[in-house]
């Protein structure tokens, strides 16, 4: 029988669980229910439906986080989140989720999903610390989350393969640089 992980958005959102498996959750994504009211009702009537709290296992939590950390997007995960995945990935289960960083590091790790509300992500997508004001690539967050070069805040964004460290490209044919 198969084992189907569930992250919060299924578990409160109201949607009917896939019948043909077991399902389980992560004590740490059961922290994320609210005490009393609505949420904490549905979410008693999902353990008396069936529904485990289980942990993973220390392995698959430490290759969760080095494929996230591969990624990028270490930063973007919960503790949660992380879980979820490392549980996912021990039991050899289904994720089921709409959170679409949890859906590319699934995908790195071959670990199936299956999305609730969303239609989920065609492909990965790799993060990397980019200025905000020059825009020059960094392979690793600067200290201070600050450029180095002009001193402006440096967020993690979409890397889209741009080479590491590089200067912004320079205007293409056709264009007329700006003065500043």
């Amino acid at each position: 029988m198969p084992w189907y992980v569930l992250d919060t958005s299924l578990l409160l959102g109201g949607k009917d669980p896939p019948r043909d498996g077991s399902w389980a959750t992560t004590p740490e994504a059961a922290a994320e229910v609210s005490p009393g009211g609505k949420d904490a009702r549905r979410y008693d009537q999902w353990l008396a439906i069936g529904l485990q709290v289980r942990s993973a296992a220390d392995t698959a939590r430490d290759r969760v986080e080095e494929a996230a950390l591969d990624a990028g997007s270490l930063g973007r995960l919960s503790e949660a989140d992380l879980s979820l995945l490392a549980l996912a990935l021990d039991l050899k289960g289904t994720l089921l989720t709409d959170d679409h960083t949890m859906l590319d590091i699934a995908l790195r790790l071959s670990i199936l999903s299956r999305t609730v509300n969303s239609s989920g992500i065609q492909g990965t997508l790799d993060f990397r610390p980019r200025c905000t004001g020059c825009g020059r690539w960094f392979d690793t967050m600067p200290k201070r989350e600050e450029c180095t070069v002009c001193g402006s805040p440096v967020k993690a964004k979409p890397s889209r393969g741009a080479p590491a460290a590089s200067a912004p490209k320079p205007p293409g044919p056709g264009t007329r640089p700006t003065r500043s």
